[in-house]
């Protein structure tokens, strides 16, 4: 029995990746194995060097990318290899962390881990809690400028 741990880019040490790395080895202890998707390629053997849990003996769905770049818009299509993987895995259920698995409603439980404050920064519903893009100071300095500016509002849109 499975359990999909899906996230948009497992390929770099951060505290989302972390989080879904301990989600993984979570699932392993509860004696379900763990499959991990991804939009690219990963090497999961790096995360015994940064967090301390190998991830490379779990199986993984990937896309077969090998983009650096245009991180908020992979975020949008995070459903897309963990729908292959539940066709071919049929987990148990599926941890996903991003609101984007629509496609994955009533075909397996899902549970979606939310990277707050990025609901909210990008969320205008909460742009009066000072997490708006526009508005916290490391977004701003980020996406404030072109052609970053254009990248996002493009994605709030989406």
């Amino acid at each position: 029995m499975s359990a999909v741990v899906a996230h948009h880019f497992w390929d770099r040490p951060g505290g989302g990746e972390l989080v879904m790395a301990g989600i993984a080895a979570a699932a392993e202890k509860m004696g379900l194995t763990p499959v991990l998707t991804s939009l690219t390629r990963f090497d999961g053997s790096r995360y015994r060097e940064w967090f301390g849990i190998d991830l490379s003996r779990y199986p993984a769905v990937t896309g077969g990318f090998s983009l650096r770049m245009f991180g908020l818009y992979m975020r949008l299509l995070v459903w897309r290899p963990a729908e292959k993987a539940v066709k071919k895995y049929r987990p148990r259920f599926v941890v996903i962390d991003m609101p984007t698995y629509r496609r994955l409603v009533g075909k397996v439980p899902i549970v979606e881990y939310i990277h707050f404050p990025l609901d909210a920064t990008f969320n205008p519903r909460y742009r009066h809690v000072g997490f708006y893009y526009t508005d916290d100071p490391y977004t701003a300095e980020r996406y404030g400028r072109f052609p970053m500016n254009l990248y996002a509002k493009v994605f709030t849109r989406l």
